[in-house]
C-alpha cells in the first residue's frame, strides 16, 4: 500500500522465500517491471543485492534506484567548502542529490567533489538566498561551524526553505537563556546556576563562562572564592554577561539530534571531550 503497486506486480521478499530462485525467471519479471524486490531485514539485504546483479547489469541497476530515488531530481546547496564539509558534499552525492556549493575560491576542497561550485562568500547571504531561488534548490545544510549554521539559517529562511529559524537559532546562543528554558522540565535536574551581576553567591566548585560565546574562550573552572574575580576578569573579555554554573562531576554526553515539523528524532549519543577547560594558575596567574 505504501509503495501504491499496482495488483500486476509481483513482490518477491528475499526473507520469506523458500524456494529456489528461478533467476531467468525474475531478470523477465524486472525487465518487465512485474517484480519487486524486497529485503525485510538487514541480514537479506546482502542477498537482494546479489541476486539483482545476476539478473541484470549494475548500470541498469543505477539507472532503476535513481527512477525511484525520492532525492532524483532535487538539488541542494551546502554552505561552506572546508575539510568539514567533505562527509556532507560526499552524502549527498550517494543519496543522487544535485549538489550546489558556495564559498570563497580559495581554500575551497570541496570544489572538486559537487557538482556545481558557487564562488559566493557565506556572508552574502542574500546573494546566495537569491541563487537558491533562482535555480530551484530544495534544501540547504552545513556541517562546519557555528558560523555557517547562522548562514543556513538565514539563507532558508529568505529561500523559504525548511529550517532553523534565524531569530530561534541566535537566541539559543545565549546560555542563561537556554538554562533558564529547562528549568520547568518535569524530570529533569540541573545544575544552581546565576547571571553574574556583581555578587559571588558562593556555589563552589562552579564552571564561569561568557552567556554568548564559543570554542571555550573565556569558560574557567573555579573552584574557590579566590579564583572567582579572574575566573570573572577572564569571562568578561569582550562580553556583557557572565554565567555561573555549578560543576557537577561525572561523564558528559553530547545528545545530536534534529527536529522536523513538530518531531524529534535523537540521531547519536557520544561523549564529549572537556579536558580544554581553562583552569586559573596562581602561580603564574594565567588561565
Amino acid at each position: 500500500k505504501k509503495l501504491n503497486l499496482s495488483n500486476k506486480k509481483e513482490i518477491l521478499n528475499i526473507g520469506w522465500n523458500r524456494n529456489k530462485l528461478n533467476l531467468n525467471e525474475i531478470k523477465n519479471k524486472i525487465e518487465n517491471n512485474e517484480c519487486i524486490i524486497i529485503a525485510g531485514t538487514v541480514k537479506y539485504i546482502e542477498k537482494a543485492h546479489s541476486i539483482i546483479e545476476k539478473c541484470i547489469n549494475k548500470n541498469t541497476i543505477k539507472e532503476l534506484m535513481m527512477k525511484n530515488n525520492i532525492y532524483h531530481n532535487k538539488k541542494i546547496a551546502i554552505i561552506g567548502a572546508s575539510t568539514g564539509q567533505i562527509p556532507i558534499c560526499k552524502k549527498a552525492k550517494s543519496l543522487g542529490l544535485e549538489t550546489y556549493c558556495f564559498a570563497w575560491e580559495k581554500g575551497a576542497v570541496c570544489k572538486d567533489i559537487v557538482d556545481h561550485f558557487v564562488p559566493i562568500s557565506i556572508f552574502e547571504e542574500d546573494k546566495i538566498a537569491d541563487y537558491c531561488i533562482r535555480e530551484g534548490i530544495n534544501g540547504v545544510v552545513s556541517n562546519a561551524s557555528e558560523r555557517t549554521a547562522e548562514a543556513v539559517a538565514a539563507i532558508a529562511e529568505k529561500a523559504h526553505l525548511n529550517g532553523t529559524k534565524y531569530d530561534v537559532l541566535m537566541s539559543l546562543h545565549d546560555k542563561h537563556y537556554v538554562r533558564f528554558l529547562t528549568n520547568n522540565i518535569e524530570g529533569l535536574e540541573v545544575p544552581r546556576y546565576y547571571k553574574w551581576e556583581g555578587e559571588d553567591k558562593g556555589i563552589y566548585p562552579c564552571v564561569v563562562k561568557p552567556c554568548v560565546g564559543r570554542a571555550k574562550i573565556g569558560v574557567s573552572f573555579v573552584e574557590n572564592s579566590s579564583d572567582f574575580a579572574k575566573a570573572i576578569e577572564y569571562a568578561t573579555t569582550g562580553n556583557a554577561n557572565i554565567l555561573v554554573e555549578e560543576f557537577i562531576k561525572g561523564k558528559e554526553l553530547s545528545v545530536e539530534s534534529i527536529s522536523f515539523h513538530g518531531k524529534h528524532y535523537v540521531l547519536q549519543i557520544t561523549d564529549k571531550d572537556s579536558s580544554s577547560i581553562a583552569v586559573y594558575d596562581n602561580e603564574n596567574g594565567t588561565f
